[in-house]
């Protein structure tokens, strides 16, 4: 179970930020269907929670709790929140209140972007990494790099959603040319979503490993502001990865 848990998060690790940035997911649909087994995955997951057996230290030494009221309580204290925030379905609440006059309304933007919350479960992806990493025999220094690895994978592909995100949010999709995608670059169409994604991704990787070539640039406040913020985290996340691989390759 765990293993397919965390299988899970992973997925939604990537596939989330793209649905959201990107793609407009409807009842029927595949993205739509798959969204909601896992949001059923998640769900069964939480009520297996409520009998999940928990370690806690006492002057003996470890031992694991059985009680059932024990675990309950330990558990609404600690995940329950950020897992019912996980799987509330922002998305449907999206559909229901999609009509001609609320689709210009700010809160259906609001509404598009509560559904981030859902990546929000990937924090879980912590304990269950320690599980397995306890339960293999496995050196620390290829953990470490498996860790900065992955870390910066997800880190890259998140800051191109973001980036993505603020074109749509500024009507690319709809042929507005009052953003990034049409007017600090060459030109994209606005069907291609696809294209729209790549260079995203160019943008970030340039962006997070601080070589910024400067040919993709904000245009309106709004993508200056995240462009600023982008960049100030990029900084931060790049001195730690190198920190991190520089402590290894010191410890090997």
């Amino acid at each position: 179970w765990d293993l397919m848990t965390m299988l899970l998060l992973v997925i939604v690790a990537f596939l989330t930020p793209v649905d959201v940035a990107l793609m407009e997911s409807e009842p029927g649909d595949g993205m739509f269907a798959f969204n909601k087994l896992i949001d059923f995955v998640f769900l069964t997951d939480m009520v297996l929670q409520f009998f999940t057996m928990f370690p806690t230290k006492t002057r003996f030494g470890w031992r694991l709790v059985t009680s059932r009221a024990a675990i309950a309580r330990h558990y609404l204290r600690g995940w329950f929140i950020l897992d019912v925030l996980s799987i509330f379905p922002f998305d449907l609440a999206g559909i229901l209140l999609q009509s001609p006059g609320l689709q210009q309304l700010k809160i259906m933007k609001g509404i598009r972007l509560l559904r981030l919350l859902k990546i929000m479960r990937v924090l879980k992806a912590s304990s269950l990494f320690k599980r397995w990493e306890a339960s293999v025999a496995i050196s620390f220094h290829w953990i470490a790099v498996v860790k900065v690895g992955t870390a910066m994978v997800v880190v890259v592909h998140w800051t191109a959603c973001v980036w993505a995100m603020t074109a749509q949010l500024s009507g690319f999709s709809e042929g507005g040319t009052e953003n990034w995608a049409t007017q600090g670059c060459s030109v994209l169409p606005p069907e291609s979503r696809f294209q729209l994604y790549l260079a995203s991704l160019y943008w970030s990787v340039t962006t997070v490993t601080t070589i910024g070539y400067g040919d993709i640039l904000p245009v309106t406040a709004v993508e200056r502001n995240v462009c600023t913020v982008c960049m100030y985290m990029s900084g931060i996340i790049w001195a730690y990865v190198i920190g991190q691989i520089c402590g290894v390759l010191g410890k090997g």
